[in-house]
C-alpha cells in the first residue's frame, strides 16, 4: 500500500506493518527498501502473540518467533527507523 499511502500523507510519519516472524524475510535489505520508499519506521505486525494454534507453534518452534520479532525491532532502530514499543503478553492460566 506504499504507493497509495505515502504520496498523500505529508505531515504524519507512516509506519510499515512487518511480520518479524517471516522466515524468508531479508531483514536488513527490506528495512533499507522501506526507508527508501519513504516509510518513517515499522510496526511489528502480525505478532506471534496474536496468532494461535498449530500455526503459532510452528512459527515459534521452527523459527523462534519472539526472538525474530525482537531482532527486527533492534535492526530497525539501528537503521534509524521509528518503531513501536514491543510488548510481550503472557496468557493467563485457565481458571480452576
Amino acid at each position: 500500500m506504499a504507493a497509495e499511502v505515502l504520496p498523500v500523507v505529508r505531515h504524519t510519519p507512516v509506519l510499515a506493518g512487518v511480520n518479524g516472524t517471516d522466515p524468508f524475510l531479508l531483514r536488513d535489505r527490506f528495512l533499507r527498501e522501506l526507508a527508501e520508499l519513504g516509510f518513517a519506521g515499522i510496526q511489528n505486525f502480525p505478532t506471534v502473540g496474536l496468532i494461535d494454534g498449530v500455526f503459532r507453534a510452528n512459527l515459534e518452534g521452527n523459527w523462534d518467533g519472539l526472538r525474530l520479532e525482537v531482532e527486527l525491532i533492534e535492526a530497525a532502530r539501528r537503521a534509524d527507523l521509528l518503531t513501536t514499543p514491543l510488548r510481550v503478553l503472557r496468557r493467563r492460566p485457565p481458571a480452576r
